[in-house]
């Protein structure tokens, strides 16, 4: 069954883009990505609790490959869950984060954290539950 949607929304995938503004402007674009409750929260608490926000950032490398923000939100809109970003490169930069601490995370865990923290606070992407 086909939805008929308001011209401002966008379903692609994975996700739902509302273009709250002028299209040639990226600010003005709302990404929503489909996520569990548990999945979500999981990974928010753990950035609380190492500590850890990249907010602040406009971009980020993975080794010798810069990806800015705009960059991210491109990748982001091909793929809800940035899988078109090479896993080795994923991997790799796990490493930045240290010792886990009392944590114990898996290669896998941080890479989900990394993604976590590059989805909510670097594109700035809203979660949206999926029951």
């Amino acid at each position: 069954m086909e939805r008929n949607y308001p011209k401002n929304i966008k379903i692609l995938s994975h996700q739902i883009i509302i273009k709250l503004g002028d299209d040639r402007k990226m600010s003005n674009e709302k990404l929503i990505k489909k996520t569990s409750r548990s999945h979500y929260e999981k990974y928010e608490q753990l950035s609380q609790k190492m500590g850890r926000s990249y907010k602040r950032m406009q971009e980020i490398y993975f080794g010798s490959h810069r990806y800015t923000k705009e960059d991210l939100i491109e990748k982001f809109k091909e793929d809800s869950v940035l899988n078109n970003i090479s896993l080795k490169l994923w991997d790799e930069k796990t490493y930045t984060f240290g010792p886990s601490g009392n944590y114990h995370l898996s290669l896998g865990e941080k890479v989900c954290l990394l993604k976590h923290l590059v989805i909510y606070d670097i594109i700035g992407a809203v979660p949206e539950f999926e029951e």
